[in-house]
């Protein structure tokens, strides 16, 4: 099993999660909205740093996905898990781009943001444990109010980005919202070379179900 393998595995719980705790989520943050006479559309910053910190709540009440834990930080919403040391941090889709938003001047997520790519990784025995301290995924989340959910993509940012252009990253994995446990164990993503699951994200992206490829 390498690691993008291992990546799929304990993001699994997360796909299952969210389809709860992101409506819930977003009910809060639009009543907190509703509480100072405003909305979102006029708001679309402040709604996104409610929505999260919402969510952070949520999570804090519901069951945690299993070995997943919230970090200590404030204002934001970073999950680690516990068996491997990945860690997700959780931002709305940038707007201009639809990828993920520029480090901007914040020192912490320039660091994160130039990691080295995860293609290339070798095989690894089944009986060693594989530890993903070093990697920092962003998932970003939009909106698809014309059909009530969410779309979720899981990013390795490579570069810092400036605005108004986003972050260069590849696309680890797209999880559509709800998505079963059986589509999900489907997913996989065309590559030019073997066990390639991480392209670029504006190349071709097909995901397989019950062996038909669907182009999205």
């Amino acid at each position: 099993m390498d690691q993008l393998d291992v990546i799929k595995e304990r993001l699994q719980p997360l796909n299952e999660a969210l389809p709860s705790i992101f409506p819930e989520a977003r009910e809060r943050a639009l009543s907190s909205l509703e509480q100072i006479g405003t909305t979102r559309l006029r708001h679309k910053a402040l709604y996104a740093n409610n929505f999260l910190a919402a969510a952070q709540v949520v999570f804090q009440e519901d069951t945690m996905p299993d070995k997943w834990e919230l970090t200590d930080g404030a204002n934001c919403l970073h999950l680690r898990d516990t068996e491997t040391g990945l860690t997700v941090r959780v931002l709305k889709e940038f707007e201009f781009t639809g990828d993920v938003p520029p480090a901007g001047n914040n020192q912490h997520r320039i660091k994160t943001w130039t990691q080295q790519p995860l293609t290339g990784f070798a095989m690894e025995p089944l009986f060693k444990a594989v530890k993903l301290e070093d990697i920092s995924l962003v998932l970003t989340w939009k909106e698809i109010e014309a059909e009530d959910r969410f779309l979720c993509v899981v990013h390795q940012p490579l570069e810092a980005g400036s605005f108004p252009e986003g972050a260069p990253s590849l696309t680890v994995l797209e999880m559509p919202f709800a998505i079963s446990s059986p589509e999900y164990d489907e997913l996989k993503y065309d590559g030019t070379k073997p066990r390639q699951r991480v392209v670029p994200r504006k190349n071709l992206v097909v995901t397989e179900r019950a062996g038909i490829g669907q182009e999205e």
